[in-house]
């Protein structure tokens, strides 16, 4: 099925002989699937001087997860993006220079969620 899948305590025990392989035990493998439905993502220019909002197009019905990073052209000599106050419909994005002053910055996101 589609979709991301994580794996949380893989842990292989296998037994090779001279002629191959003779015994592969798995003591605990449990994987959860992550399925994210809708997809929405862009790019936003940041005035900084505080957090701007961008909104969703998307459907989402919770919180989706925001990932934001600079754009290629500018500059990113310690620039971090915080994205705060995350909804199903906006997000706050922020970003900060290594001082932690709001400055202006090119970003792009994508949210992911259901």
């Amino acid at each position: 099925m589609p979709g991301t899948y994580t794996f949380w305590r893989c842990r292989f025990r296998i037994t090779v002989t001279g002629d191959g392989l003779r015994f592969v035990r798995i003591p605990a493998l449990v994987f959860r699937r992550c399925k994210f439905n809708w997809k929405d993502e862009g790019h936003v220019v940041l005035p900084g001087g505080g957090p701007i909002e961008v909104f969703f197009g998307a459907g989402f019905t919770v919180a989706p997860r925001v990932v934001a990073g600079l754009a290629a052209a500018t500059a990113s000599n310690g620039v971090k993006i915080q994205a705060t106050a995350i909804s199903a419909t906006s997000c706050f994005l922020e970003a900060k220079d290594g001082a932690g002053t709001s400055i202006a910055a090119t970003v792009d996101w994508h949210a992911l969620g259901v």
